[in-house]
């Protein structure tokens, strides 16, 4: 009697050592930016990987953002925040854990699938950084994309937009995307969708829904019409149908005004690059992928075009982008994995995409680290600002307004911090917000009327501007151009004006000096 071995013990002491040193590189490499900025400061830690990172680790909007069916993710950057961790520094802890997680998680999946432990780690290996090779950190793709946004076609085709692959934004879609490589782990060993469903509440919403689509359709056409011959073509036609319906009733139940601000109504369809490249890989490759798991990339493939179409029954545009960058490059990465690895699929193929992947995410590494190198140590006396009066530090560059926060734990945004608007107008639970805007009416005022600062916050205090008198409406990824008219909500200057001049002492941060930044006097 032949026994098999469970999947992990398949594999040699060698493998495994060799996978546990190439996991720690790829963390390390990850982390280098942070690292080098911990050594400079000392302790101190403010970076982010990507935009939108800033306004889900500070501890007011984690509190007001985490949620089920949403954003579960935040609980955790809450309860750090609360134990005492600085924002930076639960960018480090995800950072370091969330991608080390996901990389051994895939590829005991992988082994699961009966992969050899070669054929496991590379899979692993490109769902933790394949993203790379369709996502903004492509040159060729940036080009694409900017191209796109400048011609106005973004209307009809979406794209990902930032260079950051999904792994390393914090904490979404992060948390996310360990939380799905275990439910899919437990399905694949157990044989069954219930660890999947049962991790859709936990998901980043552009994470959740094409996932849905997918085990919706595997799981129709396995067991209700597991007899008919069409089942293959009719399970994503009712997935599809399914995923509308209760994604069009959750919206009509739960939005508020100021989300359908930001959208767009519409039916029209809309193309995605990501399911456009993954159909074109699977039709390709389809020879190399195992004849059991063609249907399942197939339906991959599939997932992100579905995602992103909801609007054709629910009537509303929902941030389709967003599902290019999270969910779509992941889709094309897993797809290279499954069939690229396959023991018949030519090296020189296997080679050419591992090492343009590794060529991409090394640039992405270099980018990161020379913008971060850059930022500044922050001298004694504003850090103890930042401690006890953060809301009153006014900083003239943009980014680091974004970050400054970062440094102790439950603080404060500062006074210019650009994520105001986002704050005030998205909808958040403002029992736990103060309202920002009356605080920057203030601040913008004692500075517009300081003949020796408004020069120096000009450029920021016009981009906040723009973001409360347009409530982000413009924000082109929301909608992807399909909104040409915007509302001017609040007239600032005009509210501004009609403010009583504001007695409230403010501490400047404008001055850089030998790579250290001060209190400007």
């Amino acid at each position: 009697m032949n026994m098999q071995l469970p999947p992990i013990l398949r594999v040699s002491r060698r493998g495994e050592f060799l996978f546990m040193v190439a996991a720690l590189v790829i963390v390390l490499a990850i982390n280098v930016p942070a690292i080098s900025q911990l050594i400079r400061t000392g302790g101190p830690l403010y970076y982010v990987n990507a935009d939108a990172e800033p306004l889900y680790l500070q501890f007011d909007t984690s509190v007001n953002t985490q949620s089920l069916f949403s954003r579960a993710g935040q609980y955790l950057v809450t309860l750090l925040h609360l134990v005492g961790v600085p924002g930076g520094w639960i960018n480090f802890i995800f950072d370091c854990v969330c991608p080390l997680l996901f990389l051994y998680l895939v590829r005991a999946a992988a082994l699961a699938l009966d992969f050899g432990e070669v054929q496991s780690g590379v899979i692993s290996l490109l769902a933790a950084l394949g993203p790379v090779l369709t996502n903004y950190g492509n040159p060729l793709l940036a080009a694409l994309y900017k191209r796109n946004i400048a011609h106005s076609t973004i209307c009809y085709i979406s794209t990902p937009w930032i260079n950051a692959i999904p792994i390393v934004r914090t904490p979404e879609p992060q948390f996310s995307l360990v939380i799905l490589a275990i439910a899919t782990l437990f399905a694949i060993k157990r044989k069954s969708f219930v660890s999947l469903y049962c991790s859709i509440p936990l998901l980043y919403p552009f994470v959740a829904i094409p996932m849905t689509f997918i085990i919706l359709t595997l799981h129709i056409r396995r067991f209700i019409l597991s007899s008919w011959a069409k089942a293959g073509v009719v399970a994503p036609i009712v997935s599809y149908v399914l995923l509308s319906l209760g994604s069009g009733l959750a919206f009509a139940l739960t939005a508020k005004s100021e989300a359908r601000a930001i959208m767009a109504p519409g039916h029209a369809p809309i193309l995605s690059f990501t399911s456009i490249v993954s159909i074109m890989l699977y039709l390709t490759l389809r020879s190399l992928i195992r004849p059991n798991l063609r249907y399942p990339a197939l339906i991959l493939a599939l997932a992100p075009m579905a995602a992103e179409n909801l609007q054709i029954i629910t009537g509303w545009l929902a941030q389709p982008s967003n599902v290019e960058q999270y969910a779509g490059t992941e889709c094309i990465a897993l797809i290279l994995g499954i069939s690229i690895m396959e023991l018949g699929a030519p090296k020189f193929l296997s080679g050419v995409v591992l090492g343009l992947t590794l060529l991409l995410f090394s640039s992405s590494c270099v980018r990161t680290y020379h913008r971060i190198a850059r930022t500044p140590v922050l001298d004694s006396k504003l850090l103890a600002a930042l401690k006890t009066d953060a809301r009153h530090v006014v900083v003239s560059d943009g980014y680091l307004a974004r970050v400054l926060f970062m440094v102790f734990p439950k603080e404060p945004r500062t006074a210019l911090d650009s994520c105001q608007p986002w704050r005030f107008y998205v909808p958040f639970n403002s029992q736990f917000l103060e309202d920002p805007f009356e605080q920057y009416l203030d601040v913008r005022n004692i500075i517009l009327r300081d003949s020796r600062r408004s020069t120096e916050f000009k450029e920021l205090i016009e981009f906040i501007d723009k973001g409360y008198a347009h409530r982000n409406e413009d924000f082109k990824l929301y909608h992807i151009g399909r909104k040409t008219e915007f509302a001017v909500n609040i007239d600032v200057a005009s509210e501004a004006s009609r403010r009583k001049p504001s007695d409230q002492r403010l501490i400047y941060v404008t001055d850089e000096k030998n790579g250290i930044l001060s209190i400007d006097p």
